[in-house]
């Protein structure tokens, strides 16, 4: 057998490759235990494992030096830093440069002004640009590059943060308000923007949106109208815009929901902390959007009926989430009308801090069919003696939910929503009441038994799980609940029950019933 050494370098560049892998589940550092989906992997220089590979043998370290692709991700915080900046800027070659710079205490403007020119001829490689720097810093950099162009650039965010360690504070940012023209207005590959804290000057288009795919925002609604001003025009002009999220900060700033829909190429939108506003329309609107995720104030102009009637011209959609801390409706729901709509939707959280919620939730799930619908979560409270379903004509208008799997509260509900629920879902595979909504074991039985059923038995006949980690199972309850559960097992229907003192029960197979 030979030596591992007589490998061709093409094979060992594909070991390489695997064994310096690294998974790319950053943290945002905007918001916590988020996903950055965006951020780019350690460069390779950094990584211990690299350095100890390269001691290895001279072939090795031969192989790592001259291989570009080892050295055209470059991340730019330290002093030290910048010997490993001029390396990886000359062992690159031409290959496409995914760079981020980010700020470091104690690091002044004699070091950035050094970073920036190291960098300057070499933007035009630049395909990934991500620069986290204080206010003042922000507008250093890019005004040094004001005259640089970046024919290859895709992807852009700029993020303002704290003067300490880099990192955002958890109060509200000050916004930067006025920026110099970003690299003499040259993007033409640009497809996705990352702009956090940071307003732009909408008159002078710095950014070239009606190319843009993605586009993230966060501000601090420290003034608030340069984003209500801007949103109609952005939204606008922003035609082939297929992601937004946009992140505000206590509800300050304004968005109409016609906005949002007349952007027709839009396929995922996430909104949050900002006032979304619902008018009436007369004209037919339709739109792309595939996932909608609203968690915002709602200000509807009319009843919750013209929500729903807008929700009729998503006829992608797919994934819903509506959640308001603060509803403000000028008239209420009337009878339910049915409507032609939300087929293919798979996936809706719902919840209102209103005393609306539950008739507007009986009438999400009365005016729509839902034929699809897989996941239900409700996420707000539905625990007061005004919150039940007590109209049998009410109650005779819901849909049938053949394709519902999973139902998920995360507040108090009172039993008979829940009863109703599940009486429409056959195929309703977990119930998850994650809240503490029921102090013993025995409530959460006696709510889970049809009382129309002719034998003690659970609604859905294909609930294999139930998640109840705040119930107590203890003393004459917790024996219930194991009789329950023999009775359930021998019927070969529920599989686990999980509660606080029960961590997980699993459920034998019905042949290994006795």
């Amino acid at each position: 057998m030979g030596h591992i050494s007589t490998l061709p370098t093409e094979i060992m560049l594909d070991v390489f490759d695997d064994v310096l892998a690294e998974p790319n589940n950053k943290s945002s550092p905007f918001v916590p235990n988020v996903p950055w989906k965006g951020s780019e992997p350690t460069p390779f220089y950094a990584r211990r494992r690299f350095q100890d590979m390269r001691l290895a043998c001279r072939a090795w370290n031969n192989i790592f030096q001259t291989t570009s692709s080892f050295w055209n991700i470059i991340s730019v915080d330290q002093k030290e830093n910048l010997h490993s900046l001029r390396l990886a800027l000359e062992r690159s070659g031409d290959l496409n440069l995914f760079v981020t710079l980010r700020y470091t205490r104690g690091l002044g403007e004699s070091w950035l002004s050094e970073v920036a020119t190291m960098l300057e001829p070499h933007l035009r490689r630049c395909q990934t640009m991500e620069v986290l720097l204080p206010p003042a810093r922000m507008f250093y950099i890019l005004d040094h590059w004001i005259n640089t162009s970046v024919p290859r650039l895709r992807s852009l965010r700029l993020s303002v943060v704290g003067d300490e360690e880099g990192l955002l504070h958890s109060r509200p940012m000050k916004l930067i308000t006025k920026l110099p023209p970003l690299f003499g207005n040259h993007m033409p590959a640009l497809s996705e923007a990352w702009l956090f804290y940071i307003s732009l000057d909408w008159k002078g288009s710095q950014v070239p949106f009606s190319m843009l795919r993605s586009l993230n925002i966060i501000h601090d609604d420290t003034d608030p109208p340069l984003y209500e001003k801007a949103s109609g025009r952005l939204l606008l002009e922003c035609h082939s815009l297929e992601e937004l999220r946009w992140m505000g900060w206590r509800n300050a700033t304004t968005v109409s929901f016609i906005d949002i829909l007349g952007s027709q190429s839009l396929s995922d939108v996430m909104i949050q902390n900002l006032k979304v506003t619902f008018h009436p329309s007369t004209s037919d609107l339709s739109s792309k959007i595939k996932i909608l995720d609203l968690d915002c104030d709602f200000v509807v102009d009319g009843s919750l009926d013209v929500v729903f009637d807008m929700l009729v011209g998503l006829k992608a959609l797919e994934s819903l989430t509506f959640d308001s801390d603060n509803l403000q409706v000028s008239a209420s729901l009337g009878h339910v009308r049915k409507r032609d709509g939300l087929a293919r939707l798979t996936y809706l959280r719902f919840g209102l801090e209103h005393d609306q919620f539950s008739l507007a939730l009986s009438h999400i799930l009365s005016s729509f069919p839902l034929s699809n619908l897989q996941t239900l979560e409700l996420s707000r409270g539905l625990d007061e003696e005004s919150d039940r379903w007590t109209d049998a004509e009410q109650i005779s208008e819901l849909s049938v939910l053949p394709a519902l799997k999973s139902l998920v509260t995360t507040w108090s509900i009172v039993s008979d929503i829940l009863i109703e629920i599940m009486r429409r879902a056959p195929r309703l595979e977990t119930l998850d009441l994650d809240y503490e909504g029921y102090a013993l074991f025995a409530e959460l039985l006696e709510t889970l038994e049809d009382p129309k059923a002719d034998r003690d038995g659970i609604l859905a006949p294909s609930l294999s799980k139930i998640n109840c980690i705040y119930c107590i199972a203890m003393n004459e309850e917790y024996a219930r609940m194991l009789d329950k559960r023999k009775l359930w097992a021998s019927e070969g229907r529920c599989q686990e029950i999980n509660a606080r003192s029960d961590p997980l029960v699993t459920r034998p197979s019905a042949s290994q019933v006795t």
